[in-house]
Protein backbone atom coordinates (compact mmCIF):
# COMPACT_ATOMS: atom_id res chain seq x y z
CA UNK A 1 0.00 0.00 0.00
CA UNK A 2 1.52 3.22 -1.06
CA UNK A 3 0.78 6.52 1.49
CA UNK A 4 0.36 8.90 -1.50
CA UNK A 5 -0.45 8.80 -5.26
CA UNK A 6 2.09 6.66 -7.09
CA UNK A 7 3.27 8.39 -10.53
CA UNK A 8 3.39 6.29 -13.39
CA UNK A 9 6.32 4.15 -13.37
CA UNK A 10 7.60 4.65 -9.84
CA UNK A 11 7.41 2.21 -7.33
CA UNK A 12 5.20 2.97 -4.22
CA UNK A 13 7.84 4.31 -1.14
CA UNK A 14 7.10 0.87 0.92
CA UNK A 15 8.11 -1.62 -2.09
CA UNK A 16 10.17 -4.26 -1.52
CA UNK A 17 13.13 -3.37 -2.93
CA UNK A 18 13.44 -0.20 -0.87
CA UNK A 19 13.10 -2.69 1.86
CA UNK A 20 16.05 -5.22 0.97
CA UNK A 21 17.98 -2.31 0.52
CA UNK A 22 17.56 -1.40 4.08
CA UNK A 23 18.69 -4.84 4.80
CA UNK A 24 22.09 -4.44 2.93
CA UNK A 25 22.39 -1.46 5.27
CA UNK A 26 21.85 -3.52 8.62
CA UNK A 27 24.79 -5.81 8.02
CA UNK A 28 27.84 -3.45 8.58
CA UNK A 29 25.56 -2.04 11.67
CA UNK A 30 25.57 -5.27 12.89
CA UNK A 31 28.79 -6.49 12.68
CA UNK A 32 29.78 -3.23 14.06
CA UNK A 33 27.63 -3.44 17.04
CA UNK A 34 29.24 -7.25 17.45
CA UNK A 35 32.61 -5.76 17.20
CA UNK A 36 32.24 -3.25 19.30
CA UNK A 37 30.74 -5.52 21.81
CA UNK A 38 33.09 -8.55 21.92
CA UNK A 39 36.92 -5.97 21.71
CA UNK A 40 35.27 -4.21 24.53
CA UNK A 41 37.09 -6.81 27.04
CA UNK A 42 40.54 -5.48 25.73
CA UNK A 43 42.03 -3.19 28.81
CA UNK A 44 45.02 -1.41 26.58
CA UNK A 45 43.78 1.73 24.87
CA UNK A 46 46.04 1.71 21.93
CA UNK A 47 45.58 -2.62 21.26
CA UNK A 48 42.06 -2.17 21.79
CA UNK A 49 41.95 0.89 19.11
CA UNK A 50 43.78 -0.91 16.75
CA UNK A 51 41.69 -3.74 16.68
CA UNK A 52 38.75 -2.21 16.33
CA UNK A 53 40.01 -0.26 13.12
CA UNK A 54 41.68 -3.27 11.66
CA UNK A 55 38.18 -5.37 12.43
CA UNK A 56 36.22 -2.59 11.12
CA UNK A 57 38.17 -2.23 8.10
CA UNK A 58 37.80 -5.96 7.73
CA UNK A 59 33.90 -5.81 8.52
CA UNK A 60 33.39 -3.04 5.56
CA UNK A 61 34.95 -5.17 3.30
CA UNK A 62 33.00 -8.24 4.07
CA UNK A 63 29.77 -6.32 3.85
CA UNK A 64 30.23 -5.52 0.92
CA UNK A 65 31.09 -8.64 -0.31
CA UNK A 66 28.08 -9.82 0.94
CA UNK A 67 26.48 -7.14 -0.28
CA UNK A 68 27.36 -8.06 -3.91
CA UNK A 69 28.92 -4.52 -4.43
CA UNK A 70 32.41 -5.63 -4.69
CA UNK A 71 31.69 -6.33 -8.42
CA UNK A 72 30.44 -2.62 -9.15
CA UNK A 73 32.79 -0.49 -10.92
CA UNK A 74 33.10 2.10 -7.68
CA UNK A 75 33.63 -0.62 -5.36
CA UNK A 76 35.78 1.23 -2.80
CA UNK A 77 33.01 3.73 -2.77
CA UNK A 78 30.77 0.67 -0.93
CA UNK A 79 33.70 -0.74 0.59
CA UNK A 80 34.27 3.10 2.39
CA UNK A 81 30.55 3.45 3.21
CA UNK A 82 30.17 0.10 4.49
CA UNK A 83 33.54 1.08 6.84
CA UNK A 84 31.53 3.63 8.46
CA UNK A 85 28.38 1.87 8.97
CA UNK A 86 30.57 -0.96 11.03
CA UNK A 87 31.91 2.46 12.76
CA UNK A 88 28.94 3.66 13.69
CA UNK A 89 27.92 -0.01 14.94
CA UNK A 90 31.31 -0.01 16.81
CA UNK A 91 30.18 3.20 18.66
CA UNK A 92 27.07 1.67 19.09
CA UNK A 93 28.43 -1.58 20.57
CA UNK A 94 30.86 0.46 23.10
CA UNK A 95 27.86 2.61 24.36
CA UNK A 96 25.74 -0.62 25.04
CA UNK A 97 28.39 -2.32 27.09
CA UNK A 98 29.12 0.76 28.85
CA UNK A 99 25.74 1.77 29.78
CA UNK A 100 24.69 -2.19 30.44
CA UNK A 101 27.64 -2.30 33.13
CA UNK A 102 27.15 1.01 34.65
CA UNK A 103 23.68 -0.57 34.72
CA UNK A 104 25.23 -3.04 36.65
CA UNK A 105 27.23 -1.20 39.29
CA UNK A 106 24.58 0.79 40.42
CA UNK A 107 21.80 -2.06 40.64
CA UNK A 108 24.62 -4.06 42.90
CA UNK A 109 25.04 -0.98 45.41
Amino acid sequence: MACGPVLPGRQPSHSLGEAGHFVKELVPLVLGLAIGVSLQGIRLTRLRGGSIAAAAVAAGIFASAVNGELKDKGWFLFVSIDTLLVGLGVIGGLTLVAALGARLRYSRQ
